[in-house]
């Protein structure tokens, strides 16, 4: 085992800093403007889906994902930053406020979408978008 020096962890740092750089913006390239969700190609960020008449956002796990790696890049708040935020507050109601037989995403079934998605949404809006219905 090779005894690591302080010179040896920063410049360790700042590689792993310059390789998240890009990170957000690799993101970006799947956010459909306008929307709180995010799209699976990129055919669909430059034609976005309809929204939902109940509100409730398109590719619940796999936007739930994005949210969580954006979370990631700030591991020691697990926070969003405030340009994804209101986003993902608006993701998160959408998604809560809609009937738990639509909690469906990209065709897995409800009980994937639930425990892949809840935890991250309940775990990175912060402040919680005030009051929600609950919907049977």
């Amino acid at each position: 085992m090779t005894d690591l020096t302080l010179a040896d962890l920063a410049r360790e740092r700042r590689d792993l800093s310059d390789a998240l750089k890009l990170h957000t913006q690799s993101l970006q390239r799947f956010w459909p403007h306008e929307r709180c969700w995010f799209a699976l190609n990129q055919e669909e960020v430059h034609k976005p889906r309809p929204e939902r008449t109940d509100g409730r956002p398109h590719h619940l796990s796999s936007s739930a994902s994005c949210y969580e790696s954006l979370a990631d890049r700030a591991p020691a708040t697990s926070a969003i930053n405030d340009a994804w935020s209101a986003r993902l507050a608006t993701f998160t109601r959408g998604a809560l406020e809609s009937p738990a037989s639509e909690w469906r995403s990209e065709g897995a079934a409800e009980v994937y979408c639930r425990v892949r998605s809840l935890p991250a949404m309940l775990r990175l809006t912060n402040p919680f978008p005030g009051e929600l219905e609950v919907v049977p």
